[in-house]
């Protein structure tokens, strides 16, 4: 990996949950205009996912901790290079969770 691009300002991901997804890596996100695949971010807020929704995360390896997400839950503090989502499938269900690097 070389050098890491700090999502910022931020990027904002939509996933449409109808996917069923299994420790599904994020890969690049767009940061200001432009794809980049080696990315850092320190920051992610669950900005919208319906209450009826099931979606989790897992930071930097899919080893770690799956962590359940919910509406307007943030993740802070900790460096992460990479995303491994899972969900069931949930039909015309999608949620958009904020990323970013904050100093």
């Amino acid at each position: 990996m070389g050098f890491l691009a700090k999502v910022v300002p931020y990027s904002v991901v939509t996933l449409d949950l109808e996917a069923v997804r299994v420790d599904e890596a994020q890969g690049p996100l767009m940061i200001g205009g432009e794809q980049k695949a080696d990315w850092i971010a320190n920051t992610l807020t669950v900005i919208d996912l319906d209450e009826s929704a099931t979606l989790s995360v897992r930071l930097d390896q899919i080893q770690n901790d799956e962590i359940p997400l919910s509406q307007g839950l943030t993740i802070a503090g900790v460096a992460v290079t990479e995303l491994y989502w899972t969900n069931v499938g949930q039909a015309g269900v999608t949620a958009k969770i904020f990323v970013a690097w904050v100093d």
